[in-house]
């Protein structure tokens, strides 16, 4: 990120050389409205153009040619679209270039022109030519080439807006506005750890030298790519670091940690606690024992036991004289952590409750009063918890479930039911390390890696359009009484898409194992009945639960061994490793069985090979990107252009040598030659400070 100095900021793009009124409307449709966003929208790829060969060494594939137009023909068929043919030629041959629609090519091209052309040769009707290449006239002394003969960008676009175009408003853009580029990092820290000039990264990651290794620039692995990477990081991270000293700055809650009642409870737990959990719980009683808030983030894979660890939390903060709440994102799982914590707790002295916005009004308002009253000492509830109404008389500790359910405003109302309360939140998607660093960069977190004894590994494998074989399985677990979650896409069928339905699949296999062995459930159902089914599906009365996404997140029927995805390919692959997670959660051996009706895509594979939500995440990353896995609506945080957490994990680090250095040489954050930095974190940051109290 850059400042730009002068009147720049809001220089009219139609002003730039060749862009116009017109092509300032094109550019305006990919997103791009001003000088910065022009010089920020950097290239998807590159191509190797420097090596141009004669026609006489052409084979299928890429290709660049340098030759003299020889003929120029149109053609337009009774309904096909206009066809131009531009036959070339050098001393060792000749070969057509075609073009669709494309009718003023024949006008701009005269025969005698000399051009360069690039493109894919293809053979077809025994001839091979260049099928719709990119070409250009030959430059003169005065003029430079931006689409041949050198490393050539090649940037997403936009209908009307072509590589060529776009390359020279880039291009000329860079001419008059490169000296007024203003780099916001010290020259002392630039010099510390050899960090290259904002302006030519700029300029070479658009336009890289020809000298450079094109397999580095093609992986964005040259110093100046490296550097405009690195900026993505660290403004995030320098952001989260000045949130960090404002959060620890202001009072909170120091618990005393109470073992000896902490671990009579661990005592009468059925299970024993991994070292994992151990750890995690370790650190975070430490962090409520400090005077500041606490701001931790509790990452750990489906079934890794995070809901037991934030239970002992607050359990601690409710020997401490303090309430604590937990937020889940659905009804089914509110009323499932109800029972199980209620089950945990019965022979505690303390009263659990559950508040959700379906409940009865009259069992609302009695909740409500015990909630205000301070009678009931731990809440669990949707977002009905930070309704209005509801008052909590000393609320201490939050935990925040599936954080990337909730909206930003959505926490700020629960963390202000209380005063400077801890926060814990709780993520089942694991992120790598250098993800989270840049994610939660302001959080401590804690990581459960490993699952409970005695778990066994779930076999995963896909079945393509064989529903006989689907019945077979749930048969081989029906007979072991064992149960079986059958999830679909849809809850009922539609015209629109041709996809299998909970209500269809419902009654097949209610014909085929009886009615009173299945059950449906799906989120358009009344909470009551919602309650009632999943209640005969873990107390063993149901064998065989149909249903939606209903029960993605933090089902927990021990019983359960067979998970079937319907049309699995309609799932995102966080998904799938959600509803895979539901199954294995005793010693029993367990499966999960991918249905799809065509042949099987990557994201099904990829299930079929991973079983660790690591690498899952990592495999989800490579296929959506870092902005769609974080969801910058939810994490406050910009979208990244260039940032890969995988290959960039070593930019994570120097990111957080370089904040470390400034907090040495300036003493914080707060010196005058950090001015730019705050402009920058100010400029891109303006609607996320309202949130900076906000995980």
């Amino acid at each position: 990120m850059f400042l730009l100095s002068g009147d720049l900021e809001n220089f009219d793009l139609q002003y730039v050389k060749g862009i116009g009124p017109y092509n300032k409307k094109l550019l305006a449709k990919k997103g791009i409205k001003d000088i910065f966003e022009l010089l920020t929208h950097f290239p998807r790829d590159y191509e190797d153009r420097r090596k141009i060969v004669s026609i006489g060494q052409l084979n299928l594939g890429f290709h660049t040619i340098k030759a003299t137009v020889i003929d120029v023909m149109s053609r337009k068929s009774y309904h096909g679209p206009m066809r131009i043919e531009i036959i070339v030629g050098d001393e060792t041959g000749r070969i057509p270039l075609i073009f669709f629609n494309q009718a003023y090519i024949a006008k701009v091209l005269k025969e005698d022109d000399e051009i360069i052309i690039s493109g894919k040769v293809e053979f077809n009707y025994g001839r091979i030519f260049f099928n719709n290449p990119e070409w250009e006239k030959i430059a003169t002394d005065n003029e430079v080439s931006l689409s041949h003969s050198r490393i050539v960008p090649i940037y997403h676009l936009t209908e009307g807006l072509s590589q060529n175009k776009l390359r020279k408003f880039i291009y000329n853009c860079l001419g008059f506005a490169k000296d007024r580029i203003v780099d916001p990092i010290p020259e002392i820290i630039k010099n510390k750890f050899d960090i290259p000039d904002e302006k030519y990264a700029i300029i070479r990651t658009h336009f890289p030298k020809n000298d450079e290794d094109f397999s580095d620039v093609r992986n964005f692995n040259t110093e100046h790519q490296k550097r405009l990477i690195l900026d993505e990081i660290f403004y995030l991270q320098y952001y989260w670091g000045k949130r960090k000293i404002k959060i620890k700055s202001e009072p909170g809650i120091s618990y005393r940690i109470l073992k000896e009642k902490l671990n009579n409870f661990i005592k009468g737990l059925p299970f024993e606690l991994t070292p994992a959990q151990k750890t995690a719980l370790e650190e975070i009683l430490n962090d409520m024992a400090d005077k500041t808030p606490m701001n931790r983030l509790l990452q750990g894979d489906v079934g890794s036991g995070k809901t037991i660890v934030s239970l002992i939390a607050m359990l601690n903060a409710v020997y401490n004289g303090y309430q604590a709440a937990i937020m889940v994102p659905t009804e089914v799982l509110a009323q499932q952590h109800y029972i199980k914590i209620s089950k945990l707790l019965s022979k505690f002295d303390i009263k659990v409750g559950l508040l959700y916005s379906k409940l009865k009004k009259s069992e609302q308002k009695k909740t409500n009063q015990s909630i205000s009253d301070g009678s009931l000492h731990i809440v669990i509830g949707t977002h009905a918890l930070f309704q209005g109404q509801v008052k909590f008389d000393k609320l201490g500790f939050i935990v925040i479930d599936e954080q990337h359910r909730f909206g930003v405003e959505q926490r700020m109302e629960m963390i202000g039911k209380g005063i400077r309360p801890d926060v814990l939140v709780m993520s089942a998607t694991p992120i790598p390390r250098s993800l989270a660093l840049t994610i939660y960069g302001d959080m401590d977190f804690s990581v459960i890696n490993e699952l409970p004894a005695g778990r066994k590994l779930i076999k995963t494998k896909s079945i393509v359009n064989n529903q006989d074989k689907l019945i077979e399985k749930i048969r081989s677990h029906f007979d072991k009484d064992e149960k079986s979650f059958v999830v679909f896409p849809l809850i009922e069928e539609t015209e629109k898409m041709d996809l299998l339905s909970a209500e269809q699949g419902f009654e097949a296999l209610s014909k085929v194992f009886g009615s009173e062995n299945v059950e449906l459930l799906h989120g358009k159902m009344k909470s009551d009945k919602k309650i009632s089914v999943m209640d005969r599906f873990a107390n063993k009365k149901v064998k065989i639960l149909v249903s939606t996404t209903v029960i993605e997140v933090g089902i927990d029927v021990p019983e359960a061994t067979l998970m079937i995805v319907m049309n699995a390919e309609r799932f995102g692959l966080s998904q799938l490793h959600q509803l895979r997670g539901r199954v294995g959660r005793s010693n029993l051996p367990s499966e999960c069985l991918l249905y799809t009706e065509h042949k099987k895509g990557a994201r099904i594979k990829i299930m079929e090979k991973y079983n660790d939500g690591f690498d899952i995440s990592r495999e989800d990353f490579k296929l959506r990107g870092p902005g769609e896995i974080m969801g910058t609506s939810q994490s406050g945080v910009p979208p990244f252009k260039l940032f890969n957490v995988f290959r960039d994990r070593e930019l994570v680090e120097l990111s957080h040598d370089m904040i470390g250095e400034i907090k040495r040489e300036y003493g914080g954050f707060n010196h005058p030659d950090l001015r730019n930095i705050e402009l920058i974190i100010e400029k891109f940051y303006k609607e996320k400070i309202k949130y900076s109290e906000i995980l």
